[in-house]
């Protein structure tokens, strides 16, 4: 593989870092959201969007991590 090539995957990787940094700051604060809400409240639409999404987001971390460990397999 040449440098350039490399350099390429290595500044895909790195996008992927912020991505994943990104997301998780997103599931934090949606997580934080969730976490406020009344006690003893009876969970509604609304709530269990928030966890879907929660659950989501934690997925897309996931799958963006597989990726860049594919990327790194790329790289050796």
């Amino acid at each position: 593989m040449t440098d350039s090539r490399r350099k390429s995957i290595q500044e895909v990787m790195d996008a992927i870092d912020w991505a994943i940094s990104e997301i998780n700051d997103l599931m934090s604060d949606e997580q934080e959201s969730f976490d406020n809400l009344p006690l003893g409240r009876q969970l509604e639409d609304s709530d269990y969007q928030m966890l879907n999404a929660i659950e989501n987001l934690d997925g897309a971390i996931d799958e963006l991590r597989d990726a860049k460990g594919y990327l790194e397999e790329a790289l050796v």
